[in-house]
């Protein structure tokens, strides 16, 4: 399911993250394309546990800034690429 979600040209999913990718909000995408990924939910509920759980997730935070923070692709990704590695727990 996961290889269809993020490689299929007919996942809703996909289809949203290349729309975001492209620097079209999530608000069009749903609206406009009428678009309903439940991956965009998914992105809150493992950003806020990851923070429940002190565990860091780069890769979420940057999702989150792109898909709700409307922040552009291209920004959120070169900071993401930026970071150091980390490897450490918060706790």
């Amino acid at each position: 399911d996961i290889i269809a979600t993020s490689t299929s040209t007919l996942s809703r999913n996909f289809r949203a993250g290349v729309l975001l990718a492209k620097g079209i909000s999530l608000t069009e995408i749903q609206s406009k394309h009428g678009l309903t990924a439940e991956g965009i939910n998914t992105i809150s509920v493992a950003a806020e546990l990851a923070v429940q759980k002190r565990i860091q997730t780069p890769i979420t935070n940057a999702l989150k800034e792109i898909a709700l923070g409307g922040k552009p692709a291209r920004e959120a990704l070169q900071k993401l690429m930026n970071q150091p590695a980390s490897f450490e727990f918060l706790f």
